[in-house]
């Protein structure tokens, strides 16, 4: 997209040169400015969104213990994009994360509720459990999502889920290893479906790491829990 949006602003400025033979001389250095001023805008963009991808792979432990605030990554599965994000605000359980984008979600129990300007945001979830571990006893389960399609309209869509237990296995992240066991929540409405996973702390019941999915267009993201 950055190399696209850049040789269109190539383009534009190789054309306004062209039109300068049917213009004034005065003309010619306004219409160029621009197009350099817009391509240097757009590296410098890119250039910034690299930078801020490797220092977020690059975090460390002591990095996040330094942190007053509890601490996710997030990655977008569609775009490849990792950002942390911190716990901003909790109410009624639930907690609202920030990422560096403006871009924000809200989880409860380590499950995400609600997106906001991922675009087709899930503007609420409904389930009859209030843990992973609460479904896996009932094993069946739905799953009821509220949606912002395209026109700022509202869909609602239902679906059926199986909840079931995986093995016990070792997970390893940043610099610290948890005895953890798989769940994986898998789920089908009248047109579409996908699947849930979560590994969860033997002892503690955390959720170390994740993988849901938001909507449709979204996809799924993974979140890694740095510091609870």
């Amino acid at each position: 997209m950055i190399y696209s949006a850049f040789k269109t602003m190539i383009a534009f400025g190789l054309a306004a040169s062209i039109i300068t033979g049917c213009g004034t001389k005065d003309e010619t250095p306004d219409i160029t400015d621009k197009a350099i001023e817009a391509s240097k805008t757009l590296f410098k963009a890119k250039a910034q969104r690299e930078a801020g991808q490797k220092a977020v792979k690059a975090l460390t432990r002591a990095q996040v213990e330094a942190s007053d605030l509890p601490l996710i990554r997030f990655t977008l599965e569609q775009t490849n994009t990792l950002s942390t994000a911190a716990d901003i605000a909790q109410n009624a359980g639930v907690s609202s994360y920030i990422l560096a984008s403006g871009q924000g979600f809200s989880m409860k129990n380590g499950v995400i509720i609600g997106t906001r300007g991922l675009g087709n945001d899930m503007l609420s979830l409904e389930t009859p459990y209030d843990t992973i571990r609460q479904g896996l006893e009932a094993g069946k389960t739905y799953r009821i999502y509220r949606f912002l399609d395209g026109e700022a309209q509202i869909i609602i869509d239902r679906y059926s889920c199986t909840i079931k237990r995986g093995e016990q296995e070792s997970l390893t992240q940043l610099e610290r290893v948890y005895s953890v066991i798989r769940i994986t929540e898998s789920c089908a409405s009248r047109t579409q479906k996908h699947e849930n996973t979560y590994l969860i702390d033997q002892k503690s019941n955390e959720i170390w790491y994740s993988r849901q999915w938001i909507s449709p267009i979204v996809g799924y993201v993974r979140i890694e829990n740095l510091k609870p």
